[in-house]
């Protein structure tokens, strides 16, 4: 496992920005060589230039999340216990594509994608410098760059590395990403570029979880200890790498000013991905793996190419003021080109088309989605979408329905590796969803429910071999929001509840909440900043899905339950005009209100452990 030195590397990068806080000029004219500008920085992506109102983001400066420096965990999913472990996903909110797609998703929520691209509008450089570190060596770092070029073209960078490492045996994780992204907008308006580009490489150590219960369970391990418990695999990892490039052109024809006028605007964009996944295992073991097609060692690979091109025109006829009604209307085309390599070369063509309408009128706004691919080796695929909003000033209420018709990935019709493979004939997955809900922002309150419907539901059965559910599978929920601010004291309460109507094929808690209680004091004009608290995470009891490294899938298991505990942390976040620290004990109920348990059979969750990190913003004229 390739190791680094991040605290090495947070310095260098920290005295080589050092500048940016005084503009970079000499020491004795710093305070005369520039009158101080307001610092102006916008976020936005690129779907949102074609809407009416472009909505812009802003920077995180708060410290509401500081310490929450792993997404897995902060959304209450499945993992086998460290961060960056592959994830399994609680929340039953399948995301399907008319298009094919790998399959592959343990790795997502540490992984840069299309959708995650921000690009920026700002007067000023910025940079913001972030690391943490805890046990087990858990370290990362991450720099975000964002600068204007010229007065319209800016251009940024996003660089986050990290790894676990001493956490179990063959257990380590290293996880490095790199992305580029740059636009530029013509003078008067009309033409419009957008560019990215992102690198990601995951390189894991795979050890198939502990070889009996008794060693963590019973004898319970301290932190240091359990890098001692025996596993089932000794010498078996995963490599995953993938890079995209990304290209958008938009051409305005625009009449009118303001929000009045009449625009019609063509758009041509490309995207070609690449990517590879492969799993080794040098040291056979018969008693985890039933089958050795290749031989005893294995060395499995797959090579996979995804390149998009799209075409669109989108008209918006101008607001009428005088009804105070609004209109948005896309239409566009799109083609994929998909090869899957593994042993043998598969190819998909398919060629889609699709609308997207947006009415907006006085409270209501009326969105309506529609894709159907009427060519090539997916043809016959659809999404259809509607979302009806009313906005008030204090009150949004909202509802909303999805349709979906789609195919399995690919990984789960073809398979051809040392230990697993398949060959099957494609599956259609038809879904609809339907979703309502209410927010009140003044209050901090938000209540919604959805019913979610899937016929054709593929998953990993106890043969860890891909399965389609004999009948539909109905899962209902209800999620719960509600935060409460008195004087210096804050409780923020996140409930979710779920239930599937079919647990033979279909496991998930019915019930992940999460709750916080803390205490903020600002000081010196909010210059300072303190916030100290404590959290709780609780996810009822399930019969959790097991990994199966050779694959890296999640299948169906009947002898462990997992979960139906109470996860407690305190952290203490602080900031000091730019510069934001945390400090937190994660777990601090360990054996004493949280019994030792598994999120993943046989993948013991760590102990109480301490981290610490620091969030750094620069701003330069």
């Amino acid at each position: 496992m390739k190791s680094f030195s991040l605290p090495a590397a947070f310095l260098i990068v920290l005295l080589s920005t050092t500048d940016a806080v005084y503009g970079g000029a000499p020491a004795e004219n710093r305070d005369s060589v520039l009158p101080i500008l307001p610092t102006r920085i916008k976020l936005y992506s690129e779907s949102d230039w074609n809407k009416s109102t472009v909505d812009f983001s802003s920077i995180d400066t708060t410290l509401n999340h500081l310490h929450q420096v792993d997404p897995v965990k902060a959304a209450n999913h499945q993992y086998l216990g460290n961060l960056g472990s592959p994830y399994r996903s609680l929340s039953y909110s399948p995301t399907r594509s008319v298009f094919q797609t790998l399959g592959l998703t343990l790795y997502d929520p540490y992984l840069l994608r299309l959708d995650d691209v921000d690009y920026w509008r700002t007067n000023k450089r910025f940079t913001e410098l972030r690391y943490h570190m805890g046990a087990f060596r858990e370290q990362k770092i991450e720099v975000l760059h964002s600068q204007n070029i010229l007065k319209n073209w800016n251009a940024g960078f996003n660089f986050k590395r990290f790894n676990v490492q001493d956490f179990l045996p063959r257990s380590d994780t290293y996880y490095n990403r790199f992305s580029f992204f740059s636009d530029y907008n013509s003078a008067n308006g009309r033409y419009h570029v957008y560019a990215n580009a992102f690198w990601n490489t995951v390189k894991l150590q795979a050890n198939g979880g502990v070889t009996n219960d008794s060693f963590f369970l019973v004898d319970k391990p301290g932190n240091l200890d359990m890098k001692g418990l025996p596993v089932r695999l000794t010498d078996a990892g995963a490599r995953y790498r993938d890079k995209s490039f990304h290209l958008a052109n938009y051409y305005r024809l625009k009449s009118g000013a303001d929000s009045s006028a009449r625009i019609l605007e063509v758009g041509l964009s490309n995207t070609l991905s690449n990517g590879s996944y492969a799993y080794f295992d040098q040291t056979a073991d018969s008693t985890f793996y039933n089958h050795f097609y290749l031989g005893q060692a294995s060395d499995d690979s797959l090579r996979f190419t995804d390149w998009r091109n799209r075409a669109s025109l989108n008209w918006r006829p101008g607001a009428n003021t005088k009804n105070n009604f609004s209109s948005n209307l896309t239409l566009f085309a799109e083609h994929q080109y998909y090869r899957l390599w593994q042993r043998m070369e598969t190819e998909f063509n398919s060629l889609a088309a699709g609308s997207s309408l947006t009415l907006e009128h006085n409270s209501l706004s009326l969105v309506l989605n529609g894709q159907y691919v009427f060519q090539g080796d997916l043809e016959g695929n659809y999404e259809a979408s509607g979302k009806l909003v009313r906005t008030t000033a204090n009150t949004e209420i909202f509802a909303g329905a999805q349709l979906t018709k789609s195919r399995t990935p690919v990984l789960y019709e073809l398979q051809d590796g040392n230990h697993f493979r398949w060959n099957n004939s494609s599956t259609s997955v038809s879904d609809a969803r339907m979703t309502a809900g209410i927010r009140l922002p003044v209050y901090r309150f938000s209540l919604s429910f959805f019913r979610h419907t899937t016929d054709g539901y593929y998953f990993m059965n106890q043969q860890a071999l891909p399965t389609v559910a004999g009948n539909t599978v109905d899962v209902n929920g209800i999620s719960l929001e509600k935060d409460f601010r008195w004087r210096k004291w804050g409780m923020d309460h996140r409930v979710n509840y779920q239930q599937t109507d079919d647990d033979d094929v279909l496991r998930l808690p019915e019930w992940s909440t999460y709750h916080s209680l803390f205490w903020e004091r600002s000081l010196y004009r909010n210059t300072f900043v303190l916030r100290a608290g404590i959290e709780a995470r609780y996810i009822s009891t399930f019969n959790g899905d097991q990994f199966m490294p050779a694959t890296g899938f999640f299948y169906l298991q009947e002898s462990v339950s997992s979960a139906n505990v109470v996860l407690i942390d305190v952290f203490m976040n602080v900031k000091i005009k730019t510069a934001s620290f945390f400090a937190k004990l994660e777990n601090i109920g360990n054996d004493i209100t949280t019994p030792r348990f598994y999120l993943t059979p046989y993948y013991p969750q760590a102990g109480m452990i301490f981290k610490f990190g620091i969030r750094w913003q620069f701003f330069d004229q």
